[in-house]
């Protein structure tokens, strides 16, 4: 029995010999087990065709069309015959591809990866981008453009676009240190929660949850009416996967710059006014998840810190910070702490406004107030 399958292995080894073959013996082979004619052309005869054939398994007409073809060759059937031809190359036409989402950059960097791909061998292919039109102008074969035209199809939808509240508060310090605060509004464990956010932030989370919201932007309200702290804006913007949104709250403050030039025994001074954005400028980009979004922040605030003689001087923060804000919660950024020194002249009407009697008719104090600035961030429907 033992050596029954062993003579069995052996004629299967022997019968399954690969060959290889040259184009014309290859189709001679073919030809002979398929009992047709094939006709190779004297041209293609020089050419060093090579192809390693297993005879037990692959002796097709659609298995010799497909091997012929790696070498741009392509077979033919006439009317009781097939003949060996080259392969005819696909003709490059210009088509127009209109988009409606996608930019022009996101675009190209497909167009540059699809040109790379030695396997499509594209080397040819040309575009150019019509802005006016929102439209390309790609030069390529029939077959390309039909690929090219369903990734665009893919591309190009509608981005997908999330709404997010923006609550800026301004809370005075000292006001709420030396007043408390005293509400007959219930807000039951909230109340130090809320309070130790705004005065002592670095003593809490930052982050509020779906059911306390509403306690929360109440709590804010009250403290606005109550003068303690200042709901300075309140927008809803509008975030666009992968984009750049920008919020501003700021003040066009002028000040003076000056020149002073000497021309041989003449001194000019020139003198012109500009103009600086003093304030909070918002910088956002997010990245959409399944249930959330990824914001990476870029917060810029600039305050005063004098302006005499219009010499402008101010102090400048930064924070630059990423962070995950899932829907139906409240993350608050606090604990941006000011100090404003505000200069205030008092005296006896007209007469302090006279240069040389508002010495004697008026004086100068100086008060300083700490404040706290908070910024909460919430997606919306």
């Amino acid at each position: 029995m033992k050596k029954l399958v062993l003579v069995l292995c052996l004629v299967v080894n022997l019968l399954a010999t690969d060959y290889n073959f040259n184009l014309v013996d290859f189709a001679r082979h073919i030809a002979k087990v398929n009992n047709v004619n094939i006709l190779v052309p004297d041209e293609f005869k020089v050419h060093t065709y090579s192809f390693t054939i297993n005879t037990s398994l692959n002796n097709s007409i659609g298995f010799f069309r497909r091997a012929i073809e790696m070498y741009d060759l392509q077979l033919i059937r006439a009317e009781d015959f097939y003949y060996v031809d080259k392969k005819e190359k696909a003709k490059l036409k210009h088509h127009i591809l209109k988009v409606n989402h996608i930019n022009y950059d996101e675009i190209k960097n497909f167009m540059e990866i699809y040109k790379s791909n030695k396997n499509t061998k594209n080397d040819e292919i040309k575009y150019e981008y019509i802005a006016a039109r929102k439209a390309f102008l790609v030069k390529c074969t029939d077959d390309d453009f039909k690929s090219i035209s369903q990734t665009f199809l893919y591309l190009d939808k509608t981005p997908t676009q999330k709404r997010l509240k923006i609550t800026i508060i301004d809370t005075n310090l000292d006001e709420i240190k030396e007043r408390g605060i005293e509400t007959d509004v219930q807000y039951k464990d909230n109340h130090n929660f809320f309070f130790n956010l705004l005065a002592y932030p670095f003593s809490v989370t930052n982050n509020i949850s779906a059911t306390d919201k509403t306690q929360f932007y109440s709590f804010i309200r009250f403290l606005d009416q109550d003068g303690i702290s200042k709901l300075v804006s309140s927008p809803i913007v509008t975030l666009t996967d992968e984009k750049n949104t920008i919020f501003k709250v700021v003040e066009n403050v002028p000040f003076r710059k000056g020149s002073t030039v000497v021309d041989s025994s003449n001194v000019s001074t020139t003198e012109q006014i500009e103009y600086k954005d003093v304030g909070l400028i918002v910088n956002i980009k997010p990245s959409f998840l399944h249930s959330s979004v990824s914001l990476d922040l870029n917060l810029n605030l600039s305050s005063i810190a004098s302006n005499a003689d219009n010499l402008l001087r101010t102090i400048d923060r930064q924070i630059i910070q990423t962070f995950t804000l899932k829907e139906d919660e409240i993350l608050v950024l606090t604990g941006i702490n000011q100090k404003q020194i505000n200069n205030i002249t008092s005296g006896i009407p007209l007469l302090k406004d006279i240069p040389v009697l508002s010495y004697l008719t008026s004086y100068e104090s100086e008060t300083q107030t700490n404040t706290n600035l908070t910024i909460t961030f919430e997606l919306v429907d």
